[in-house]
């Protein structure tokens, strides 16, 4: 500074002022939300140090790098309404928000006002952002139900379950799960295990996209009730020819009672009782209904002086089932064969050479056998409901029902499925309780999880944590739980947290196994 002092002469000082940057007139925007849907409005708020300023605002998604056009707030006006895009979404298909950069260019005229000013905002997906199944189709799986019944049958069908599903506003769909009859199964296409339900069976389809959000829809198809075909009475006696039981009569008089499921009245079906000739069965009678019981007295005699062997065979689409029985020979207190080598006590003998018993016995002393012993049908059928009562289990590998060996009425049992003994077990450490009849357990299990960098703040020092629940990437919009650095010093600033690895999904755990048939009995 010179000052001019008259006749003392030019006089000079030196004085030092700093001018703030933003006396140059750029206008800071604001926001009226901190966080907003995609979708929909907000306010953005701008404030000139000169009425006559105006505004160039736009919006920019990696901190100012590329911007994109919001619009002009002309001189005179301070606010600008603006909708935030929709095609935001699609540019976080595996997150759930995106934090965004409004950008203010301030204007004199024509001419820019210093540099550009910013404020942030928070977009969020809006929950409304899920994924959608457009179709669940479910079909039967296993060979020539379809085309036999028209309807699902119990114990017998298993379904093929396909879903169509997509992302929604960028997002794809990470996975799909599917319930039904007890069993979760995954994926876009699955075969369920055998259907043991009837009646209306609910199948829950839930997909989950790669934000983690889920949709589910139910569907439900009917499974018609179906056990295996039973012969519940199954007797014969000799009787004469007016149906009358008689122990010399020559012919056979049975009584029957049957069952078979009509299955929507197209299940095969026919009952049958048969003699045994030589090596061959050769049918008496044959029923063609569903349910039926009742007497029936042979057309065909059979000789006294001969035992003979008949069976009851029921018989739908999916198998038979057998029961035998036997007549004796005609009754005598004690024969002897006309061979002088056989004997029979309560039958007349059949001159075979053997000794022949057919009155219950009474043995006082011990029974010593020297020989073979060979058990007759009903002996083994005897035998098997006195070893094998009802509820009893047994197992084997050839898929052949026991009631042909044991007699009674047997149901395929726990298919897919391991067993367990009923009652309390401890395996050393944990102790758990197992009622009888009860199910549980998976064939997978999810191990989805994450991982984070453990950093932090004190006061000196950052760290960023990690809110419980949060999905794979996420982002902290409240201030005062993150810090900013620029320039070696740091700031109250929203954070972002990424995960480092979620790509865990379900798995096998199964252990090494052999599969064979459990067989329970029913009757």
């Amino acid at each position: 500074m010179i000052v001019n002092a008259g006749s003392s002469g030019q006089q000079s000082s030196t004085q030092s002022a700093s001018l703030s940057y933003d006396s140059r007139g750029e206008t800071t925007p604001s926001v009226n939300k901190t966080s907003a849907d995609i979708g929909t409005s907000v306010t953005i708020t701008t404030k000139p140090y000169v009425s006559s300023f105006s505004h160039k605002l736009y919006y920019s998604t990696d901190g100012g790098k590329s911007k994109v056009s919001i619009g002009t707030v002309s001189a005179g006006t301070t606010t600008k309404s603006w909708t935030i895009p929709t095609s935001l979404a699609s540019q976080i298909p595996n997150d759930a928000s995106i934090l965004i950069t409004i950008v203010c260019e301030t204007y004199n005229g024509s001419s820019k006002v210093g540099g550009d000013k910013t404020c942030t905002l928070t977009a969020t997906v809006p929950s409304t952002y899920k994924p959608s199944i457009s179709s669940v189709s479910i079909s039967e799986a296993t060979a020539g139900l379809a085309s036999q019944f028209g309807v699902y049958v119990q114990s017998k069908s298993t379904l093929k379950i396909v879903t169509s599903a997509s992302g929604s506003n960028g997002s794809t769909i990470k996975s799909v799960s599917v319930a039904c009859d007890g069993f979760t199964y995954s994926g876009t296409t699955v075969t369920t295990g055998t259907i043991s339900s009837s009646g209306n069976v609910s199948i829950v389809v839930t997909v989950t996209d790669s934000r983690g959000r889920t949709a589910s829809t139910t569907k439900t198809v009917n499974v018609v009730a179906y056990s295996a075909p039973a012969i519940t009475t199954s007797t014969v006696t000799r009787a004469n020819s007016s149906g009358t039981a008689s122990d010399e009569g020559t012919y056979a008089l049975f009584n029957y009672a049957y069952s078979i499921t009509n299955v929507n009245n197209r299940n095969t079906h026919t009952f049958s009782i048969q003699y045994k000739s030589g090596s061959s069965w050769i049918t008496l009678v044959t029923y063609t209904d569903y349910v039926k019981s009742g007497k029936y007295l042979s057309t065909r005699t059979f000789d006294v002086n001969s035992a003979f062997e008949f069976r009851f065979v029921v018989t739908d689409y999916f198998g038979s089932y057998t029961i035998e029985k036997s007549i004796d020979i005609s009754f005598a207190l004690m024969n002897f064969g006309a061979n002088g080598h056989s004997m029979a006590v309560g039958m007349q003998s059949p001159n075979d050479s053997y000794f022949d018993l057919n009155l219950p016995g009474r043995f006082r002393q011990t029974i010593n056998l020297m020989g073979n012993l060979s058990l007759g049908t009903l002996a083994k059928q005897v035998i098997g409901k006195f070893i094998y009562p009802v509820g009893s289990v047994i197992i084997n590998t050839t898929g052949t029902n026991p009631g042909t060996q044991f007699g009674g009425t047997w149901e395929q049992f726990a298919p897919g499925r391991f067993l367990i003994g009923a009652g309390t077990g401890n395996d050393g450490s944990t102790s758990m309780t197992f009622t009888a009849g009860s199910t549980g357990g998976k064939y997978t299990i999810d191990l989805k999880h994450y991982h984070h960098a453990p950093t932090g703040y004190d006061g000196n020092n950052y760290y960023m944590g990690r809110i419980d629940g949060a999905g794979p990437d996420y982002v902290e919009t409240d201030t005062s739980l993150g810090y900013a650095f620029s320039g070696g010093s740091s700031s109250a600033s929203a954070t972002r947290h990424f995960a480092t690895s979620y790509s865990l999904d379900k798995k096998n755990i199964q252990s090494p196994y052999v599969a064979v048939y459990f067989w329970r009995r029913t009757a």
